[in-house]
């Protein structure tokens, strides 16, 4: 998995030690931006899907949460979910909204869509992955293990879920955990 992720040699163990500070804000922006990378990668099966009714909104959403104008996706976002009874669609469009949300630092808004992400499709690790993300911008990396964790059971081959607890792990101190997860 390494290779897929060339800044995870900024934690391992034959490196110079890096700064605890400097180690955790690496490990955020890249997991930021690894969140927004994977969740760009899974909005074009949804945007065709929902052509005929809030694909437009969804579209518009995205790409100003790419553009982190999260106010404005969140708003786009907002207005999607009134326009859909897909509970698929509205579980994506809830994970999404959740992204905005810790893009914000709105954590308790973000948890919120994260948990109605998880109640509409409990078998889908979007909402899981969104959970670890909040715990992991709020220093709980013990409970975004947990949840990432539980999103690699439910899709084995989820890089993000990989990655992501990988970079919580890593700050949580347990590299050896951490090299193997990247």
């Amino acid at each position: 998995r390494s290779t897929l992720f060339p800044y995870t040699t900024l934690f391992r163990s034959e490196r110079a030690p890096m700064n605890p500070q400097l180690r955790a804000f690496v490990s955020v922006i890249i997991f930021l931006g690894f969140s927004a990378v994977t969740l760009k990668g899974n909005s074009e099966t949804f945007v065709r899907q929902e052509a005929a009714g809030p694909g437009s909104l969804i579209k518009e959403a995205i790409s100003a949460y790419n553009n982190k104008q999260y106010d404005q996706a969140i708003s786009s976002f907002t207005a999607a979910l009134a326009l859909t009874s897909n509970y698929k669609t509205k579980s994506f469009i809830y994970a999404w909204r959740a992204s905005a949300y810790i893009g914000k630092n709105q954590f308790k808004k973000a948890e919120d869509d994260a948990n109605q992400a998880i109640r509409l499709t409990p078998q889908n690790a979007g909402g899981y992955l969104q959970r670890a993300s909040i715990y992991h911008h709020t220093g709980n990396f013990q409970k975004a293990i947990e949840y990432c964790t539980t999103a690699i059971r439910l899709d084995p081959n989820s890089a993000k879920a990989y990655f992501n607890r990988g970079s919580s792990l890593s700050l949580k101190g347990e590299q050896e955990r951490a090299i193997a997860d990247y």
